[in-house]
Formats: C-alpha cells, sequence, structure tokens
C-alpha cells in the first residue's frame, strides 16, 4: 500500500513541539549543569552540548545506498546545480556533508583527529573520487563538510555517502559507520552515532537485490532500531532506463515498488513511502542551458516519427549526420548526458504541446521527473516533526554516550552518569509524542489491529499529515473551534471505548487505543483553554 500525503491543513494554531522542547531545553541545561566542573566528566558533557546544539540546527538527511545507485545525482537535483561529482565510475569515496552558508566553503575531517583543513570548493571532486588522487590520503579522510547558500540547505544538512555493497571495503565502512550500523564496535558505532543523520533517503535502482536485503534488515537490527517509516523515504531511481519499453517511465517505476512491497514485507517496516524518480531529468532539467534549450526546440521541428525514430538509438542520435537534422553531433551529444534520450523525447513532447519558453520547459521537465513528489514529501514528512525526530537521534546518541562514560568511571562521577541516563530515561518516558511515535512505528510495522478508518485517525493525530490541530483532527481548512472541539470529543470517546474493548484486540492495540485517546484529551485541553490557546502545547 501507498501511503499518501493529503493536502497541509493549517486550521488554527499548532500543537507541535512547544512544550516538548521547553522541556528538552531544561533536561539538557540541567544535565550540562551536572557535569560541568568535573574533569573526568569533561568529555560528557562536550558530547552532550553537541547533542544539545544538535536540537537547533537543519536536520540531517542521509542519501545511502548501493554503488551506482545516482546517489550523486540525486543530491545535485535535489539542490537544483552540480554539487557533487556524477559519473560511470564509483566517484564518492567520502562521505560529503553539506549545509548552509551565506559564503562557501570546504572543510576536510580526518579520522586521526589532526585539525581540520580548509580547502577550495574546487578541491571537493578530488577528495571524493578515486581516479586522480592518493587513494590512501583519500582513507585518511573522515568527512569532507561543504557550506554553500543554497535555499534547499536551509532545512536540512544533506550528507552524500559512498556506496553500500562497494566492491571497495572501505566504501561500505565508511557509510556503514557514518550511519551507526556497525554493530560489532562500540567504540566505531559511537563516534559514527556522534556524526550520525537524522533521517534517511534510501536510494536504489530497478529493484533490491539481496545485498540490499541484508541492509535494509540491519536497518531494523537491536543496534539501531531507528530506521522506520518515521524516518526513512525510498527512491527508485533511474526509471528512465525503462523508456523506451516503458513510455511512461514513472508508471512502470510504481509497478516495481508495488512489487517489491509485495515481495518483500521489511520494506513496508522501513519506508514511509517509495517515490520512482528520475534523477537524471530533474538535474538536466534545472540545470538546463541555453545552448541546450535552442537544441531542443531544433529537433522539435522534426516530424514525430523521424524523431523517434532518432531518439531511441544512442549511436544514431548522438554520433551521425543527416542532411535533413541541422544539429551537430556534438549538440546533440550534449544534450544526451544533460537529459537522456528519455528526457529528450519528454521535452519534444512537451514543445509539441506548447511549452518552448525555457523556464517553462524546464519546470515540465522536473514535473516530468518525478522529483517534485519526493522533495514534497521531504519538506513534509521530515518538516512536521524535525524536532521530534532530531530529539529521538539526540536522546538514543546520548544513552550511548553515557553508557560508555558509565564502562570507565568509578565513584562520585560515574553516580552522576547513571543520574543523568535517568534522567533521559524518565524524560523519554514521559514525554507523550514519544509514545505517538511507538504507535505509529506500531503502525506502519503491522503491529496493530485497527481497520482503515482507525488507521486513517491513527495518521491523522500522529501528525503524519500535518501538526496543527486542524490537521491531526482531520478537519476542514476553515473549521473553526467549536467544530474543532466537538470532533475531537467524539474521537476521544471512541478511542477509549475501543481500549475497552479487549474481545479480539492483542494488547498492543489497546495500549494504542489508550494512547491515541490521550492524544484527543490533550488536544481537548488545549482547545477548551479557549482563543489563542491552540498555539500552547499541552
Amino acid at each position: 500500500m501507498i501511503r499518501s500525503r493529503k493536502l497541509l491543513i493549517r486550521a488554527t494554531g499548532l500543537t507541535d513541539s512547544v512544550n516538548i522542547q521547553q522541556n528538552a531545553r531544561e533536561l539538557f541545561e540541567s544535565v550540562l549543569a551536572m557535569t560541568r566542573g568535573y574533569p573526568s566528566l569533561q568529555e560528557l558533557h562536550c558530547e552532550l552540548q553537541s547533542h544539545y546544539q544538535r536540537l537547533h540546527q537543519p536536520m540531517q538527511v542521509a542519501i545511502v545506498g548501493k554503488i551506482k545507485a545516482g546517489k550523486s545525482t540525486m543530491m545535485n537535483a535535489l539542490l537544483g546545480e552540480q554539487m557533487v561529482a556524477t559519473g560511470a565510475e564509483e566517484l564518492t569515496f567520502n562521505v560529503n556533508w553539506l549545509r548552509y552558508a551565506l559564503e562557501p566553503f570546504l572543510l576536510v575531517h580526518y579520522k586521526d583527529g589532526r585539525p581540520v583543513e580548509e580547502k577550495s570548493l574546487k578541491e571537493l571532486e578530488s577528495l571524493t573520487r578515486r581516479r586522480g588522487f592518493d587513494v590512501e590520503q583519500l582513507k585518511q579522510i573522515k568527512y569532507v563538510e561543504v557550506g554553500y547558500p543554497n535555499d534547499m540547505l536551509k532545512n536540512f544538512n544533506l550528507i552524500d555517502t559512498p556506496g553500500l555493497g562497494s566492491a571497495y571495503l572501505d566504501d561500505s565502512r565508511n557509510t556503514l559507520d557514518f550511519l551507526g550500523l556497525d554493530a560489532h564496535k562500540l567504540t566505531e558505532r559511537t563516534e559514527a552515532e556522534a556524526s550520525g543523520a537524522d533521517a534517511i533517503l534510501y536510494l536504489f535502482s530497478q529493484s533490491i537485490g539481496q545485498s540490499d536485503k541484508s541492509i535494509l534488515e540491519e536497518f531494523q537490527g537491536a543496534s539501531i532500531g531507528e530506521a522506520s517509516p518515521i524516518n526513512t523515504i525510498g527512491v527508485l531511481t533511474r526509471i528512465d532506463a525503462y523508456w523506451p519499453t516503458e513510455e511512461n517511465p514513472l508508471a512502470g517505476g510504481q509497478n516495481v515498488i508495488n512489487r517489491l512491497r509485495s515481495e518483500h514485507n521489511e520494506v513496508n517496516g522501513v519506508f514511509y513511502n517509495i517515490f520512482p524518480v528520475s534523477g537524471l531529468l530533474a538535474f538536466g532539467a534545472k540545470t538546463l542551458t541555453r545552448e541546450e534549450h535552442g537544441t531542443l526546440l531544433q529537433l522539435a521541428r522534426l516530424p514525430q516519427a523521424r524523431f523517434q525514430r532518432l531518439v531511441r538509438n544512442v549511436n544514431r542520435f548522438a554520433q551521425r549526420e543527416y542532411d535533413d537534422i541541422d544539429v551537430s553531433p556534438q549538440r546533440r551529444q550534449s544534450l544526451l548526458m544533460r537529459l537522456g534520450q528519455f528526457g529528450i523525447g519528454e521535452a519534444y513532447s512537451a514543445i509539441s504541446d506548447g511549452i518552448g519558453e525555457k523556464d517553462a520547459l524546464s519546470q515540465a521537465l522536473v514535473n516530468r521527473s518525478g522529483l517534485p513528489q519526493l522533495t514534497d514529501c521531504v519538506m513534509s514528512h521530515f518538516g512536521n516533526r524535525a524536532f521530534l525526530i532530531k530529539l529521538s537521534t539526540g536522546l538514543h546518541k546520548t544513552a550511548v554516550s553515557c553508557f560508555v562514560a558509565e564502562r570507565r568511571l568509578s565513584g562520585l562521577e560515574r553516580g552522576i552518569v547513571s543520574q543523568i541516563r535517568a534522567k533521559f530515561e524518565a524524560f523519554e518516558a514521559q514525554q507523550h509524542e514519544f509514545t505517538e511515535l511507538r504507535i505509529l512505528r506500531s503502525y506502519y510495522e503491522g503491529g496493530l489491529e485497527i481497520a482503515p478508518d482507525e488507521a486513517q485517525h491513527l495518521l491523522q493525530i500522529t501528525g503524519e499529515y500535518g501538526v496543527s490541530i486542524g490537521e491531526r483532527l482531520g478537519a476542514e481548512q476553515q473549521a473553526d473551534p467549536v467544530t474543532l472541539l466537538a470532533a475531537c470529543r467524539e474521537r476521544k470517546r471512541y478511542w477509549y471505548q475501543r481500549a475497552n474493548d479487549v474481545m479480539g484486540a492483542g494488547r498492543a492495540t489497546i495500549s494504542a487505543a489508550n494512547a491515541l485517546a490521550r492524544s484527543y484529551e490533550r488536544i481537548e485541553y488545549n482547545l477548551s483553554r479557549g482563543p489563542g490557546s491552540a498555539d500552547r502545547q499541552n
């Protein structure tokens, strides 16, 4: 089942994050005060401070997948410009961490702890590809940090990782360490957790092979426990390869996705959704030059049958001279590299439909690539609960930091760390938002016995369609507070009754029903406090 996303409704105020942000701030300031002034706790103090600071920074979204799955092309497509190198060979050797900055910069972080080294942004490609550079020197790099003034990076730090399942062992190790997937060595995992991702875009091409399946299973393993539909979105890349066998590669890609969901049960428990996307077409359309646009206009003058014969054969399109085509093979080759055969065919179709102006054509091609649907989902699904996801990541990392500290300390300092760990455990248990996340995850993993209409309520109240009161109640856009309050009370009664209906319901379902009733109760309290109270968290 593909999970759809409703049009976001901004009815009344937000219920998300106000109180939990305040509670998190007080918690971290409290434990930072507890570790301040103890030399033996200085390392833990710095780690806690780092976890706290991450809560106020953009989400970190890692782009992960097997080699040659189009990760770098997808990164460039999301950014709308050439930032990382692409090519037929395995290019990305180290982790690239891209974040927003008013002035561009490039910093190299090394595994041996040597000082961070500043380099020119022009050197990014040589620092991340094998050919033309000293591989042994590349192996010393932990990750490359890039600052750049791109609007996408205002909301998310994008992490371009080496390929999983690479023929080069160090590539796979770099990616697994960065995401904290090494369950065998605690120290390596701890280092990875210190720089790990909040959310994941998992890319694969055509189908999930055995190695992909193993990675998905590792995502679900006890050592991670965090990769789920709450923070993981799948991307079926390179769907343009289906053309011309599939006249509509997006539809063909969707068929592949449907098959994957039916044949691999673990897929539904990991991904919120999977999107078919042609990263090449999206990136090429966003960066189309005026000369290439002119070439497309010239090719669009060809009769349709003539154009189809030309574009369906790469050699004929890019290498031969023709009396009836006033476009050189070099210009056609450039266009092929930019858009691919599928993209050129889509451009011909769009121009034939009257979309000839350069910007309008570029946008039409982006729309036909499938990228807008992916971007929209990333912005809404991750963005709606950005703080909660970051906090969940921070709590997990804090638990690891405390565990490591307890193992090396004794006496008073160990007792302080134990108190800190207990504080974080109590905090997570007391925050209802985490209960909702656990319910949502249980639903996606098939652990709840609920009907389709109940599932719709569950998705709404847990924030899958947005975090305002109106969105969480599934209300109309202009619904007034009285209507919202009535709807809230009705659903609260329903879920309390559902919790008491123990016949045929398992313990997990009864527990979830009780928790959902409390979610409605919290909103009811918020609404009943009068005008303006909807903007305050319970």
